[in-house]
């Protein structure tokens, strides 16, 4: 899931800004003594659950949970739990589409 959300990102400073994501979730996930680097290694400006905002623009959440759906391969469960909403809140968004 985590290298999904990479790959989506958009990074200013191209593959050096990249880089830099990539250590710094690196290094969080060896403190904590694992080997893999976790969805909550990221830096707030990767995770869905920051971008997506409960009273914000309707289309702009909309973008928001599509992108997470595709990631998750459309499972609406998992989408859900990424954005830290309901599962009816992200099946209204993809309706309004």
């Amino acid at each position: 899931m985590a290298l999904a959300l990479l790959c989506e990102g958009e990074y200013a400073g191209n593959v050096r800004e990249l880089e830099g994501v990539v250590l710094c979730a690196y290094l969080f996930a060896r403190d904590q003594g694992l080997a893999e680097i976790g969805v909550q290694h990221l830096p707030a400006e990767v995770t869905p659950r920051l971008q997506y905002k409960r009273r914000g623009d309707r289309e702009e959440n909309r973008i928001v949970v599509e992108r997470i759906l595709r990631i998750t391969g459309g499972n609406v469960k998992k989408a859900a739990q990424l954005l830290g909403v309901s599962r009816t809140t992200v099946s209204a968004a993809r309706q309004n589409s």
